[in-house]
């Protein structure tokens, strides 16, 4: 996890990390037991840089799980390995003519 803290000071990224945060905060159901690391991005920004920094993280080890508002979503009571990026809030939206651009983070309520 040192490394992980270490990649996040490095590439000046602002958000919320989080060691063994209960992912039943996360989830509707209210299910799922602590993600290793979990980590909420302030902005797309600082997403991006987060996951083109992490592909060095990535591996058989160390997963990296990308999650939405948690709805219909089920974690196990033992938890998630590697790191959880949740995007929720990310919910940019514009609309113009027939094009629509939305964050990938955007609940139906805010659209």
């Amino acid at each position: 996890m040192d490394n992980l803290r270490n990649i996040l000071k490095k590439i000046n990224i602002d958000g919320d990390l989080r060691f063994g945060e209960a992912m039943s905060a996360h989830t509707t159901f209210e299910t799922g037991g602590p993600a290793e690391a979990y980590f909420k991005p302030e902005n797309a920004e600082d997403l991006s840089k987060l996951i083109k920094a992490a592909g060095g993280l990535e591996s058989p080890d160390f997963p990296i799980f990308i999650l939405g508002g948690g709805a219909n979503l089920l974690v196990s009571d033992e938890g998630v390995d590697g790191l959880v990026i949740d995007i929720c809030g990310l919910d940019d939206l514009s609309i113009s003519g027939c094009t629509v651009r939305c964050g990938a983070g955007l609940t139906v309520d805010a659209a």
